[in-house]
């Protein structure tokens, strides 16, 4: 291999003797040194001029196979299977007796992706060549063509086969590894011998493990940590992924490793980031996000991340946070995959800010847009909500009762039940406010939560109020007495007992009016409400003396 001495003595044989009998084959010797050095545009000229010169010579062969290894070397594998093809044609037994040459047709035939003809290849140039150093490589290459193939079981076969022949081989490691990647994609896959080691297959996370501990000067340390990674990911084992890929950028801080490290490790975190959303989990979500961002989730062009970012942002009440994550995933997701979501979204955001003339023009567009979303009634609901806010109380009925035409029974109705009776409340339609608050509480009566008493309490008292505005005394009474035996403790009672007398002294029962005020004054004692109480029973004590002056 001394190159340059021996292109030397080449040069000057080819010089001095240009039609000798071995100067053709000076020629091709010089190309296969220039392809050592993978100079192979000056090979070519060398193997060309053998071509040219030496048209009826056996040389002539010799120098076609060598130029299809010269696109070969150069990684040319579509004009190096044009010319291997043609000269197998021509000199069909040539190959069957070189085996680096039919070893190198089968390769770019599978470079080329031509499997059938790469696999044929290589059971003739093991049954040919059994004993060549490559022959691990041959069955290895048939290994991975069924794997290309989707015949992973023969795949399996192969491997184990290379396994079992060359147990001490420099690529046994490799053979391990391709198992396990086999393992890794179809794990249920059925063996179809039993005399074959299928370890690796059958525990590739030991086997990784075993590659990565055991061998660690091995180049296929990274892969093994990579898929091992890959693996533990995939279990949702997120934490030790991750630090199986910084150990991995630790041993390998620079270059295509480190750039496979940094793209698995994004790639962990947003497997991440999509469980916790899914989960509700939006804190932690948030956590993870902030404390990984420089250097892994910085510049995040995922529109499906992005938008699970956003959403936590407002579910977190972070809103202008969320509004910047939305305008990003509507600048990546070029098919709209999110449009519609992130549009509805905007509107809830816009009404959680108080910006409820924005929120009532987003919602009223994304109806428009949408009209046969399963997302419609959610936006006509907050629409509803932003119209009511703005004390538009018809038009929020309005749209609150194409929600509640469905009669759904479930915590959002009957929550929209009380909006639609305060609605009518506020337009002094006391009739149909005591409808919706009826609604409202019988459906909260059918979940029996805890939660709901101080709900339905509250509705007792506005439906109390509101038969008190219609006049309806007699109901009022009854009701104030319910309210007061069955919410002895609430506050709301004091004005119960009031209202009540108030009834009573309106329906000319002034005795009963005096004994409540009484009841209430001595409840409410240095209250506001005992105080008037108190004063209401001493004007009517004072009428009663004077009551000629009042008739």
């Amino acid at each position: 291999k001394f190159y340059i001495e021996a292109k030397a003595s080449y040069q000057t044989l080819i010089n001095d003797y240009p039609k000798g009998k071995y100067t053709p084959k000076a020629l091709i010797h010089k190309a296969e040194i220039l392809m050592e050095e993978k100079r192979y545009k000056e090979a070519l000229k060398q193997l060309e001029r053998v071509l040219v010169m030496y048209p009826f010579s056996l040389a002539v062969r010799d120098a076609t196979f060598k130029i299809a290894d010269s696109y070969f070397l150069n990684k040319d594998y579509v004009r190096a299977e044009e010319l291997y093809r043609e000269a197998v044609k021509k000199w069909p037994s040539f190959s069957k007796a070189n085996p680096l040459v039919m070893f190198n047709i089968g390769e770019t035939y599978f470079q080329s992706k031509n499997y059938k003809d790469a696999r044929d290849i290589f059971f003739d140039f093991i049954n040919l060549f059994p004993e060549d150093i490559s022959i691990i490589d041959a069955i290895l290459r048939i290994g991975d063509i069924y794997h290309l193939e989707g015949r992973d079981g023969d795949a399996l076969i192969m491997y184990s086969e290379a396994l079992s022949r060359y147990p001490s081989d420099e690529d046994v490691q490799t053979i391990k590894m391709k198992m396990a990647n086999v393992g890794v994609e179809r794990p249920n896959l059925t063996t179809v011998s039993s005399i074959f080691d299928y370890t690796p297959y059958v525990e590739p996370m030991n086997t990784y493990q075993d590659i990565i501990e055991k061998h660690p000067s091995d180049p296929l340390v990274h892969e093994a940590m990579l898929k091992k990674g890959n693996l533990l990911a995939a279990e949702k084992r997120y934490v030790e992924a991750v630090m199986t890929f910084k150990n991995l950028l630790s041993l390998y801080p620079e270059g295509k490793i480190a750039d496979e490290g940094k793209k698995s490790i994004r790639d962990t975190f947003f497997k991440i980031i999509d469980t916790y959303h899914s989960q509700k989990g939006f804190y932690t979500l948030l956590l993870t996000y902030y404390k990984n961002f420089d250097p892994f989730l910085k510049d995040i062009k995922d529109p499906k991340i992005l938008f699970e970012i956003g959403d936590s942002y407002l579910q977190m009440g972070l809103y202008n946070k969320a509004i910047e994550s939305f305008n990003a995933v509507l600048t990546f997701d070029s098919k709209g995959v999110y449009k519609r979501d992130i549009s509805i979204k905007m509107g809830e955001i816009y009404y959680l800010q108080a910006k409820y003339s924005d929120s009532e023009s987003q919602m009223k567009r994304f109806i428009a847009d949408y009209p046969d979303s399963a997302m419609t009634d959610d936006a006509r609901v907050i629409l509803g909500d932003t119209l009511y806010k703005q004390g538009r109380f018809n038009d929020a009925i309005s749209e609150y009762t194409k929600y509640t035409r469905k009669k759904l029974k479930d915590f959002k109705t009957a929550k929209i039940y009380y909006n639609v009776a305060n609605s009518y409340k506020n337009i002094n339609n006391f009739q149909e406010a005591i409808k919706a608050y009826k609604q409202s509480k019988d459906i909260l009566n059918l979940f029996k939560k805890e939660d709901n008493k101080d709900i339905i309490a509250d509705i007792e008292f506005q439906i109390l109020g509101s038969l008190y505005k219609m006049g309806r005394y007699a109901e009022t009474i009854e009701t104030a007495d319910r309210l007061t035996v069955a919410y002895p403790d609430d506050r709301r009672t004091r004005w119960a007992l009031y209202i009540a007398a108030d009834c009573y002294k309106k329906m000319k029962n002034e005795d009963r009016s005096i004994a409540l005020l009484t009841r209430l004054a001595d409840i409410a004692k240095d209250e506001l409400i005992g105080n008037i109480a108190t004063a209401e029973i001493k004007d009517s004590g004072w009428k009663g003396r004077y009551k000629a002056e009042y008739e």
